[in-house]
């Protein structure tokens, strides 16, 4: 199965592992460089933007909040 990961950082990070170390292919979107070179290192496949992992049967989403962020009214 391909599995997309968004925001693979801390607390995503294990599930991610555990997917790929079960044998799926794994994409990863994440915007810290040190996250995507942990999932280098792990073979994953790591996209620019979100919207490569399209084509992924199944997209894990964990973020946390970002102050750059504002809430829309």
């Amino acid at each position: 199965m391909k599995v997309g990961f968004i925001g693979a950082g801390d607390q995503e990070a294990p599930m991610a592992a555990c997917m790929l170390g079960a044998g799926h292919e794994l994409l990863v979107y994440a915007r810290r460089p040190e996250v995507r070179a942990h999932f280098v290192a792990l073979v994953a496949e790591v996209v620019g933007a979100p919207t490569e992992l399209g084509a992924c049967e199944l997209v894990e989403v964990c973020v946390v909040h970002d102050p750059k962020w504002t809430r829309c009214s």
